[in-house]
């Protein structure tokens, strides 16, 4: 609707006023559906909703896999260039996972060092 009355010939800072929203994020809607109609625009949200479950599947079977890999790889220089090579958004998984196994790796050598003295 913003965009229809800017287009229209409305102007800009009068109608994000009006609906109460920044400059910014008017030019970031204009940028993305320009010359979108509205059922474009909503095939578009429902594909975008399906993509965001679609990484999530996928996260979610990856993450025991790296898991593995990250229990598995000597160092952690490793599993960091393996973690950048994979598709976005799984890579900070694999990040996490990483974080969390060198944690449980420092305390059981904390602990076994405790056993050993």
């Amino acid at each position: 609707m913003i965009l229809k009355e800017s287009a229209a010939g409305a102007k800009t800072e009068e109608l994000c006023r009006k609906y109460g929203v920044s400059l910014n994020t008017f030019y970031a809607w204009r940028r993305k559906f320009a010359g979108m109609t509205v059922p474009d625009i909503r095939k578009l949200r429902s594909l975008e909703e399906e993509n965001l479950k679609l990484k999530r599947k996928v996260g979610d079977r990856l993450a025991p896999i790296l898991l593995v890999l990250c229990l598995i790889l000597s160092s952690k220089e490793e599993f960091i260039s393996l973690s950048r090579r994979l598709p976005f958004g799984i890579g900070y998984i694999a990040n996490a996972l990483l974080l969390l196994t060198l944690l449980y790796m420092s305390l059981q050598n904390g602990s076994s060092q405790k056993n050993s003295a």
